[in-house]
Order: structure tokens, then sequence, then C-alpha cells
């Protein structure tokens, strides 16, 4: 089969309904997405806006969660990263008043070679990052969901895509949220 005809039995090049061919031992099914006409939309009730709801109010908490989490990685990228700058500089400007105190420019060489290594090791800039993005993530589904709730319910999409769509989107985004 050629590549025309491949993409043509899948309905890439059709200005008609999709059509797709499975193949069969002996014969050919066609099905046709225009055979789907009796489906019937879910329509919205209290049950499904207090899911809807409810998710969130869970946006909302872990927005916040993530939110403190950012600040604490914030400030321990500030206390453990700052000093490991500052320290050199000053010793290299307080040279010339510390050469008779090794000991004291020993101590803080190794004072600063701690600070980056935590640093460094714990990676508190990263994590920051990735909640400040899950902070973002969570406010942006928030909102959709308020602005979904917000619409009265006879002029919303139906309630069972709204809430597919809606759970999809939570589900990536608690998948790739760091731990709290």
């Amino acid at each position: 089969m050629e590549e025309d005809d491949i993409a043509n039995d899948i309905g890439m090049y059709a200005s008609s309904p999709l059509k797709i061919r499975v193949d069969t031992p002996k014969k050919f099914i066609e099905i046709s997405e225009s055979s789907d006409v009796s489906r019937e939309e879910m329509k919205w009730n209290e049950k499904n806006s207090d899911l809807l709801r409810n998710w969130s109010k869970n946006c909302k908490e872990a927005l916040l969660a993530h939110e403190v989490k950012a600040k604490k990685y914030k400030k321990l990228y500030a206390i453990f990263g700052l000093p490991s700058i500052l320290i050199p500089i000053s010793v290299g400007i307080m040279q010339p008043y510390l050469q008779e105190n090794d000991l004291i420019v020993s101590l803080l060489m190794v004072l600063t070679g701690s600070l980056s290594g935590i640093n460094t090791f714990f990676d508190f800039s990263r994590k920051r990052s990735k909640h400040l993005e899950a902070n973002a993530k969570y406010s942006e589904l928030h909102i959709q969901i308020q602005s979904i709730l917000a619409i009265p319910k006879r002029n919303r999409e139906a309630a069972d895509v709204s809430i597919t769509k809606i759970l999809y989107q939570l589900n990536s985004i608690n998948n790739m949220a760091p731990p709290l």
C-alpha cells in the first residue's frame, strides 16, 4: 500500500466524515464517526458542580502550599548562597589584616566550601522553581474551574467533557508537582 493510500484510509485528506477500515481476514468493516449521533451529553447538576468546586478548593490549597514551599527554598538558597559569595570577597578585602590569622582564614574558607556544598547538594534553587511551576499550574487550573462554574449551566460545555478535561489536567499537574 502506498503512503497516499494509507493517509486516505485514515481520513487525513478526506473532506467527508472520518472512516476507519479495520482489516479482518476476509472483509473490511467500516466505522464512521457519524454513526455516533445518538450520544447524549451529561447534563450539569449540583453533584457535578460540587465535584468541580471541590477540585477548585484542592487546587487553591495546593497552590498556596507550593507557594509556601517556594518561599522556604528561596530563603534557604539565600541563607546558604549569599555567605558563600560574600565570605571570600570579604576575606580578599581583609587579607592584609588577616596575614597573622591563618586559622581564621582557613575556617572561613571551610565554612564557604561547606555552605556551597550544601547549596549545591540540596539544589534549593531548582526546588524553588519546581514549586513555583506547580503553583502556577494549580493557579491556572483553579481559575479555569472557576470560569466554568461562572457560566450558567445551560451554556456550559457538556458536564462529562468538562469533567474529563479537568481531571486529565489535574492528574497531569499532580504527577509533575514536587512533593510537599
